[in-house]
């Protein structure tokens, strides 16, 4: 949603509608933007990484279309969470012990065995099962992309303190603007 927050509405039960009724309105919810779109494009692009990178925590949770996802795994794995989002869905899915206190370790689900439950594991494979049946019937959407400066900065140009002692060179970057720290320790180099 690109930064925007939306009231939540809970919707506490659905029947089956009656053929020639209207379909049941669900009431509007109240929506204002809570956090700059481009900061919250870039961490969308920073939470894709976990399903589309290898070596990522949700490595192999991909749903077949652009989804982004964070794991969660507490203290001696007695908790574990994937929270994911696609542009026109998000789902949490939470597994642990309802004490919160017993660690999921060894841990047997449809005859395989969990060493120790992550929020990949459990967790992200409910969130995979049951994200790609959700948005199945929904168009595939892409993630807005945001702005290289955004993620990496805007480029600047720093003065060329070649040749100054460290005194100087500090002075003429302070002088800038920069704030200067200097290991006590030099370095020998064969630059001048």
């Amino acid at each position: 949603n690109q930064g925007m927050y939306c009231t939540p509405q809970a919707i506490t039960k659905v029947t089956t509608s009656i053929e020639g009724l209207a379909e049941p309105k669900v009431p509007g919810t109240n929506c204002k933007q809570t956090l700059d779109r481009n900061v919250a494009n870039g961490v969308t692009s920073l939470l894709t990484g976990v399903i589309t990178q290898p070596g990522g925590t949700g490595a192999g949770l991909s749903i077949g279309r652009p989804a982004a996802g964070k794991t969660g795994t507490d203290d001696d794995y007695k908790n574990g969470w994937f929270s994911g989002y696609t542009p026109n869905l998000a789902a949490s899915v939470w597994v642990g012990n309802p004490d919160s206190a017993t660690p999921m370790k060894n841990v047997t689900v449809n005859g395989k065995t969990y060493p120790e439950v992550f929020g990949a594991t459990l967790s992200g494979k409910i969130w995979q099962q049951a994200m790609k049946g959700a948005v199945k019937s929904l168009p595939v959407q892409q993630f807005a992309q945001p702005p290289d400066s955004t993620m990496e900065g805007e480029p600047i140009t720093m003065p060329d303190v070649t040749g100054q002692d460290p005194a100087a060179a500090t002075a003429t970057l302070a002088k800038l603007g920069y704030v200067v720290t200097t290991d006590p320790v030099q370095v020998p180099s064969t630059q001048p």
